[in-house]
């Protein structure tokens, strides 16, 4: 059974399913293990051949943005994540907190989240909102003015996180 076909009668499982349990009246533990077992041993049948045609592996992709900042009072977040090419490009937000007192001290910050089911491959991180002169090193990290430095990319990618 090629790609497609497989495809096609688990799509037609899953919309059948419920269908099903209503008219047969079956429910509960039976229906799980009838039908949602078998469907999951699909699904991940058909995942291991669509990452094997790919030549690419689809994981749970945790990705993690740590930073040098020059006090407490920085944050970093993530605030989305595209596949641009053959990478996944992860734009976050530094934003220093406008009342109160902080030490000046240089501070490490993070961010993280886990983006599911996607392709896994290398990050590239784009920082928006540094205002402090110097460079945290990091090889993958790029520090951009605005969006528009990398909306060409974006246009031709695709958004994984948020969905």
């Amino acid at each position: 059974m090629n790609f497609t076909m497989k495809l096609s009668a688990l799509l037609t499982a899953l919309i059948s399913l419920p269908m099903l349990s209503l008219l047969t009246g079956c429910g509960g533990e039976k229906a799980k293990e009838e039908y949602e077992k078998p469907m999951a041993e699909e699904i991940a049948a058909l995942q291991k051949t669509a990452e094997e045609q790919a030549g690419v592996k689809i994981v749970d992709k945790a990705v993690t943005l740590k930073l040098q900042v020059p006090s407490p009072a920085w944050t970093v977040s993530i605030s989305e994540a595209w596949i641009v090419g053959e990478e996944l490009w992860v734009i976050a937000k530094l934003a220093q907190k406008q009342n109160g007192m902080a030490a000046q001290v240089i501070t490490d910050v993070e961010a993280s989240v886990t983006i599911p089911g996607i392709p896994d491959l290398p990050v590239t991180y784009y920082v928006l909102g540094k205002t402090f002169g110097w460079e945290p090193e990091a090889a993958n990290v790029k520090f951009i003015d605005s969006i528009s430095a990398i909306e060409e990319g974006l246009d031709r990618g695709e958004k994984v996180y948020p969905k």
